[in-house]
């Protein structure tokens, strides 16, 4: 298997991937716990809240942090 060096196109797609499967566990996760422990309140979820804002992270992280690997090379 071949290894995807740092810098080019397929890692920054791999990134953007990863962080954004990440957000889509973690983010209502903790937006769960949030609102049943800390706030009392009633935990809704929404496509907006729990779908897009990960997808928008995850491209942001991701061009960032490949620009800086990009830079480093």
């Amino acid at each position: 298997m071949k290894k995807i060096e740092r810098g080019t196109i397929k890692y920054l797609i791999i990134l953007i991937i990863a962080v954004a499967v990440c957000g889509f566990i973690l983010y209502p996760l903790f937006d769960l716990i949030l609102c049943k422990f800390i706030t009392k309140s009633i935990f809704k979820y929404s496509v907006v809240d729990h779908v897009i804002q990960p997808i928008i992270f995850a491209f942001i992280f991701g061009v960032t942090f490949w620009s800086i690997d990009k830079k480093r090379k």
